[in-house]
């Protein structure tokens, strides 16, 4: 099976999780796709100065693949400056948001799965 990128399910949401801006986010497939297993496999883009507001996530953890550009990731409490190629894991139970203080995009891939 092969889903082009004009037939994924595109979302801009503004001040997403209380953050600032808007997040560009392309949908690869939804929680059937993913066999009930998650709810999000997706590719976010981060302009400049945007962010995804924290957030916990709780009886599911949350990978993110940076695949552009970087930013600072907050993980619990300790942010870290995050670059292409590198991968951030929220556990079930801890929280975590992502901002976008560069004058570059940032672009990365989302995966969500149960617990």
């Amino acid at each position: 099976m092969i889903i082009r990128k004009d037939e994924c399910r595109n979302e801009t949401r503004e001040h997403m999780r209380g953050g600032a801006g808007e997040v560009c986010i392309r949908h690869f497939t939804d929680r059937d796709g993913l066999y009930g297993k998650g709810r999000m496999f997706s590719h976010i883009l981060l302009k400049p100065g945007c962010e995804v507001g924290k957030h916990d996530h709780h009886n599911e953890e949350e990978i993110f693949v940076f695949i552009k550009g970087s930013a600072v990731y907050d993980d619990n409490g300790t942010e870290y400056n995050v670059h292409e190629g590198d991968i951030a894991f929220c556990k079930d139970g801890e929280y975590h948001r992502v901002i976008n203080n560069t004058d570059e995009d940032c672009e990365m891939i989302a995966l969500i799965l149960d617990k």
